[in-house]
């Protein structure tokens, strides 16, 4: 999911589901991780043995030297945004964080929107990919630089990015 170990997560993390959690990773066969040195961390967040985690690099990245895919998936998202597009394309992709099991759904940036709109460049334009179980609407109202995209992974979407800003 992740190429390292920089938050909280499985059984270590949130109160997502905390009864039923250990159920989702009891089954695994093979835990693939992005360095020798944390697996243990996700043996024990998905409550594995450590022989079941093994250090395999990290699949997810590999898209990114695949010079034909990208290209082919940055040609699909210009299709759908063409506004993306000759754009300096920054993408706040934030990660998920559980509030004590509440409003899990409510993602609000503290972030002046005006603000932003008026400082970035005729150049660029602001593009938030919002973790899936982020349902809410972000932005109060539309602007010309500043869009959600949700219909395209944030993988994906990075692609097309040429910042990428998380948390």
């Amino acid at each position: 999911h992740a190429p390292g170990a920089f938050k909280k997560f499985g059984l270590d993390g949130t109160s997502l589901f905390p009864a039923v959690d250990g159920l989702y990773h009891k089954d695994y066969d093979l835990v693939v991780v992005s360095a020798e040195e944390i697996r243990d961390v996700y043996a024990g967040a998905f409550g594995v043995d450590r022989e079941k985690v093994q250090a395999l690099g990290f699949p997810r990245s590999d898209a990114f030297y695949d010079v034909q895919s990208v290209e082919q998936i940055k040609k699909t998202i210009y299709e759908k945004y063409p506004v993306l597009q000759n754009k300096k394309v920054i993408i706040y992709a934030p990660t998920f964080r559980d509030h004590d099991g509440l409003k899990k759904q409510y993602f609000k940036p503290k972030l002046d929107m005006d603000r932003l709109s008026r400082e970035l460049n005729e150049d660029q334009i602001f593009v938030i990919c919002p973790h899936p179980v982020m349902q809410n609407q972000i932005i109060e109202k539309e602007y010309d630089n500043i869009m959600v995209v949700r219909d395209i992974p944030t993988t994906e979407m990075m692609f097309a990015a040429d910042m990428l800003l998380t948390d």
